[in-house]
């Protein structure tokens, strides 16, 4: 089985092997709670009312890309990696309002199709922990 610092070690080399990391774990698991980061989003939500989307990311375990920006800017380098891939922002709400529930196939498959913007963004300099997922 791969683990998750095999993930994390072909990421970091730039080597993405997603047959593989979809054959061996569920991918939902991985992903955690990296949908919260995306459009309409349960953290994004939380970030804006607390009025914090102006401030810099802060904390020693987030990545230098991270530290380097303020929330605003992670959501903007967010949205631009989902443009990239052809997802749009209504299919990232359908997403939300289904994540909510029991794990099954219909959630593996949004983990499936979302993968890529987490790929995008980890290319970008962005950390698994706790940058995209907590």
């Amino acid at each position: 089985m791969v683990t998750k610092q095999e993930i994390e070690d072909e990421l970091q080399n730039g080597i993405v092997i997603l047959g593989r990391l979809i054959k061996n774990e569920c991918l939902t698991d991985f992903l955690n709670n990296f949908h919260g980061r995306l459009f309409g989003g349960f953290q994004r939500r939380l970030i804006e009312r607390m009025g914090s989307m102006d401030k810099k990311i802060r904390g020693e375990n987030y990545s230098e890309r991270a530290r380097n920006r303020t929330h605003r800017k992670f959501y903007q380098d967010v949205d631009q990696a989902t443009r990239e891939v052809g997802i749009d922002e209504g299919e990232i709400l359908e997403f939300q309002e289904y994540h909510g529930y029991e794990k099954d196939e219909e959630k593996e498959r949004i983990s499936r199709r979302i993968f890529p913007i987490y790929i995008a963004l980890r290319q970008k300099g962005y950390a698994h922990y706790p940058d995209l997922t907590c």
